[in-house]
Parts: C-alpha cells; sequence; structure tokens
C-alpha cells in the first residue's frame, strides 16, 4: 500500500454479529440492548483512531434474496434468523452512523461483500487504495494491488503473500478453492471429503478449476479422481456462487463517502440514550467545542 488516499469500507454484518457475540449482557436501564451498537461504535471508533481514513462507509445485506438465492435457493438456508435483541440494535446502529457522519450502502438483490467489491474497484480505477474491514475469509478473493482485507479479529492486514499463507493458493485461486471444499457457512456444496490442504494442493498443481477437470486422469489417487469428475458440475456451480460480484448496479460512489466529521451534539444525544456514560466522557463538552471554534 502507498501514501496515496485511502477508503475504508466496513462490512455491516460482521461487525454487528462480532460485536453481539463479543458484549454480552449490555443493555440500558430501561431494557433495552445495547452490546451490538456499542461493539460497532468501538470498531468505528477504532478506524477512526488508528487509520484516518479519507473516504468511509458501511455496507450492508438486506433482507432481500439476492441472485444467489435465485440460482441455488438452498443458498444460507441452514442460518437461523437473527436474533431479535441484535435485530432491535441495527435501527440505533443507523442513528449512530449517521451521527459519526458515515454514510451506509445497501442494495438488494446483492450482498455486502459485492457492494464491497465493487466500491473497492471503482476506488482503484481512481488510484485510491481501499481496505475491506471484515472477518469473512470469501472477501479475500480481492486482496491485489491497492486492496487489502483488515480482519478486526486479529487485527490482521492481508494483501496478496498474506493470502498465500493463510489457504494456500493466490487470492486470484481461492474462489476455486472454496468451490472445491464447498462453505458449510453458506450452505454451498463441495466435493465430500476434500478440504483445504487437499484442495490447495490440486490447485497449485493444476492452476485452476478448468486446468483441473481438462486434466482429471492426471490425478493418482483413484478415489480422489472419481470424486473430482463425479462433483464436475456441482463445483462449477459453486464456484459461480463465492466469486464476489464487482459489478453491482449502485446508484452511490466515491464523493458521497468522503470522511466528515462527527456530530457531536447528535452523539451526544444517543449515548445519553443508551447509557454509555464512558464514551460520552470522551466526547468534547459544548463550552469546549466553542472555545475551539472561537464561538
Amino acid at each position: 500500500m502507498t501514501e496515496r488516499k485511502r477508503l475504508f469500507l466496513i462490512d455491516g454484518a460482521h461487525a454487528m454479529y462480532r460485536s453481539y457475540h463479543a458484549i454480552r449482557a449490555l443493555s440500558t436501564s430501561r431494557g433495552l440492548p445495547t452490546n451490538a451498537v456499542y461493539g460497532f461504535i468501538q470498531i468505528v471508533q477504532k478506524i477512526l483512531k488508528d487509520h484516518d481514513p479519507d473516504y468511509f462507509v458501511v455496507v450492508f445485506d438486506t433482507p432481500a434474496p439476492t441472485f444467489r438465492h435465485e440460482r441455488f435457493p438452498a443458498y444460507k438456508a441452514n442460518r437461523p434468523p437473527m436474533p431479535e435483541d441484535l435485530a432491535a440494535q441495527i435501527p440505533w446502529i443507523r442513528k449512530v452512523l449517521d451521527a459519526y457522519r458515515i454514510p451506509y450502502v445497501e442494495q438488494d438483490g446483492y450482498e455486502g461483500d459485492d457492494l464491497m467489491g465493487t466500491f473497492a474497484h471503482q476506488a482503484r480505477e481512481r488510484k485510491i487504495d481501499s481496505v475491506l474491514v471484515t472477518g469473512d475469509k470469501d472477501l479475500c478473493q480481492l486482496a491485489g494491488a491497492g486492496i487489502r482485507i483488515l480482519n478486526p479479529n486479529k487485527d490482521l492486514l492481508i494483501g496478496p503473500e498474506e493470502v498465500v499463507s493463510l489457504f494456500g493458493v493466490t487470492a486470484e485461486q481461492l474462489p476455486d478453492l472454496l468451490a472445491l471444499t464447498g462453505d458449510k457457512v453458506d450452505n454451498l456444496p463441495g466435493i465430500p471429503g476434500v478440504g483445504m490442504k487437499t484442495g490447495a494442493a490440486l490447485l497449485r498443481r493444476f492452476g485452476s478449476l478448468d486446468e483441473l477437470f481438462r486434466r482429471t486422469g492426471e490425478i493418482e489417487k483413484p478415489a480422489l479422481r472419481k470424486k473430482v469428475e463425479e462433483h464436475r458440475e456441482t463445483v462449477l456451480e459453486t464456484r459461480e456462487l463465492v466469486e464476489v460480484c464487482c459489478q453491482v448496479p449502485v446508484e452511490a460512489n466515491l464523493e458521497d463517502f468522503q470522511r466528515r466529521d462527527p456530530d457531536p451534539a447528535a452523539l451526544r444525544e444517543l449515548f445519553v440514550v443508551l447509557e454509555f456514560q464512558r464514551l460520552l466522557d470522551g466526547l468534547p463538552s459544548p463550552t469546549e467545542k466553542s472555545l475551539a471554534t472561537g464561538g
């Protein structure tokens, strides 16, 4: 990464769930759950403090089915519904983002991953570097020139070299690897019995799925060769589903994401309602703000 301007994109779904599970039993005196909101604010504040982004946006999924559900109705069918006490916090997370003057985007028919890929590619065309803040391994396929993945769980910045270290294949090969192994989290089938190690070894040898299926006869182990041959169509279908779409027809553009100063009064009002005393104490008092601006 260079000293060029940087766009930070937060995976809103990952940030919400991570915060929800990391912080337990936090609510207001009136019983309003606030653990996900508080954790989300911590993620935002850390990015602002540690990275000082030039552009900043949060992307969310929508409840609407995506093009992946249309192609494969069982996509993510094994996932439980969002916990009610997490769903109740989403409007508050949006209010907090409004107070921080951080835009958020969502698009029916697509996932947040697709929006992140689309905006990152738009930024690269304008010579702006992008950092995707997420713990979703699928997005590591985007690591490349001007694009890095920041895993907030481990505070790990992932580029092309780190992808090879983590998965044993290049970023460009990662969708092929996920197609071979399948993804239980998203309920996507792969080849039974083929895990990351075996899948990576196949791709290192053959280079791609197309080449693997063209040269299946060269696989020495008969059982593995048979599995690859039998599951060819399934793997190719899964390959289309795991690939991030970087051409989402979305109206928002990079100029909408330019970093703006937060609204202290709006944050103060929210922190009072949410009973975030520590965060409230960290805000400048109205008197301090007035003196700083010469008011």
